[in-house]
């Protein structure tokens, strides 16, 4: 699978949507995405409101759902990958998604580079 990535800064604002499909009528009321950063305990938790959209059938329900987060202020650059994916139902239970790999979004963080400007010189 095609891994799809897109950097980003402390400060600013991740956004994914995902689809998915479950077995019957969980009614699944949120998601959460949890970023790893390959090699330490570092992380970016990404939640979102699930939306039913359709019935893919009788026994089978799909929801839309998008997720997002803000990239704080002294997260470690590096790339984080999606390590864990579950949902979360009515009655709060939570449900884990069969395959995470299949969300092949790789989020960059990169730090925002501070910029100096001279604003005046002279001779002392």
């Amino acid at each position: 699978m095609l891994e799809r990535a897109r950097t980003f800064s402390p400060g600013e604002r991740i956004a994914i949507g995902i689809s998915f499909a479950c077995e019957g009528d969980p009614e699944i009321e949120s998601v959460e995405a949890f970023f790893a950063r390959e090699g330490s305990n570092e992380g970016l938790r990404l939640l979102g409101d699930a939306k039913r959209e359709a019935s893919g059938g009788k026994e089978e329900t799909v929801y839309s759902a998008r997720l997002e987060a803000e990239v704080e202020r002294g997260t470690p650059p590096g790339e984080y990958r999606c390590v864990r994916l579950t949902a979360r139902d009515r009655f709060d239970d939570d449900w884990d998604f069969a395959d995470v790999a299949r969300l092949d979004l790789v989020v960059h963080v990169e730090r925002t580079p501070r910029r100096l400007e001279v604003t005046a010189s002279d001779f002392l």
